[in-house]
């Protein structure tokens, strides 16, 4: 009996024991197992770095040195005032260069700057080594008679200075303001001196309501004198004219003197009270 609860207490003992040291075992094994995980995480990183680099470095030297994107040709499109080789000398871009290499900003500065028409340029990449540069260009609206000099330019909406011209090349339809100072070392492809630019926004107030009055007879010139703006109409009528808050109603009486005085020559202020038409006698 004896023997047999000793028998016992040994198997329990035996149990625990080796209960004890299989947990010891797996102690051990776990720093083991996560080292080994640690390791190989780092390895992983470093072998995906290594392939974005690679690829990067792969994909920036086929960029670089691809035919398809070397320049071969220059397309330039919606250039109607000058001639397209002009606009290629001005951008100055060597065949063989890696269009994706270009400096796209000095392209536009140079030539924004060296041709006044042309008022902005996008840069496109085309097929086959073409690279399009596409022209945005200002249009003439005025021209200008300076005061001093008596030179005549040519200005944009804005006021920009695009280019002098010789009177005998100045067109009818164009329409010429009289009466303006200009600087005089002209800057093509800037603006107009601000004091004269306000004096053509005044004019295209005073036009206008011209135009919704209605009149019938046609602007052909204008000439600024003070705060007054004088318009030629048919090139036998002046009106004198300024910015002012009956102008609606002037406007409707200068429609009626007109209507009156058809096929004279001679002259209407309508910043008078009573605007009266005054007949020019002789030449």
């Amino acid at each position: 009996m004896k023997n047999a609860k000793k028998t016992k207490k040994n198997i329990v003992k035996q149990k625990r024991t080796s209960n004890v040291n299989s947990k010891t075992e797996r102690s051990v094994a776990k720093p083991k197992q996560n080292k080994r995980k640690r390791l190989f995480g780092i390895m992983l990183f470093w072998i995906i770095v290594l392939t974005i680099s690679a690829t990067i470095v792969y994909g920036a030297y086929y960029l670089y040195t691809a035919e398809s994107l070397k320049v071969k040709n220059l397309k330039i499109e919606n250039s109607n005032h000058y001639d397209p080789k002009k606009v290629k000398e001005v951008a100055s871009i060597e065949p063989g260069k890696n269009m994706l290499l270009l400096n796209r900003g000095k392209i536009k500065k140079d030539i924004t700057q060296k041709l006044p028409y042309i008022e902005d340029v996008k840069i496109k990449i085309g097929k086959n080594g073409i690279l399009r540069i596409i022209i945005k260009e200002r249009i003439s609206k005025y021209v200008l008679n300076d005061k001093n000099t008596s030179k005549h330019i040519r200005v944009d909406k804005y006021g920009i200075i695009l280019e002098e011209v010789p009177i005998e090349n100045i067109s009818i339809d164009e329409l010429t303001l009289f009466g303006l100072i200009l600087e005089k070392e002209l800057n093509y492809g800037t603006k107009i001196l601000e004091t004269e630019y306000v004096k053509v926004q005044r004019f295209e107030q005073i036009e206008k309501v011209y135009k919704e009055s209605k009149i019938e007879e046609k602007i052909t010139s204008v000439r600024f004198e003070n705060s007054k703006v004088i318009l030629t109409l048919d090139y036998k009528i002046e009106v004198v004219a300024e910015e002012q808050k009956d102008l609606d109603y002037k406007m409707r009486f200068l429609k009626e003197i007109l209507k009156e005085v058809s096929g004279r020559s001679g002259k209407i202020d309508i910043t008078k009270e009573k605007p009266t038409f005054v007949e020019k006698i002789g030449k």
